[in-house]
């Protein structure tokens, strides 16, 4: 699958399944629920966020997602969205 734009719902074929991904540009934003939210915060104390905040990862390859969002994500993204925000900081998609 090939993502260019927000991604509300990431379709029956791939709603919670993914355990790799691959980022060719940009950064990105994971969520746990369609709709873009309940984001994925990758390996902090998640309390610390709104639940819609989410993790912005960048280009690379990611053979296990739990190592960059955090244990919660194998098989659970729902929706995705490009950003703006610099890799490795969490805040709320805008």
């Amino acid at each position: 699958m090939h993502v260019f734009e927000d991604l509300t719902y990431i379709g029956s074929d791939f709603n919670d399944k993914a355990s790799s991904l691959v980022i060719l540009e940009g950064n990105w934003m994971f969520f746990i629920d369609s709709n873009l939210h309940n984001g994925l915060k990758g390996n902090v104390n998640t309390a610390d966020y709104p639940p819609d905040a989410a993790l912005s990862v960048g280009p690379g390859i990611y053979n296990s997602i739990t190592a960059i969002l955090g244990p919660s994500a194998s098989g659970s993204i729902s929706s995705l969205r490009p950003v703006n925000t610099p890799a490795g900081k969490i805040e709320l998609p805008s």
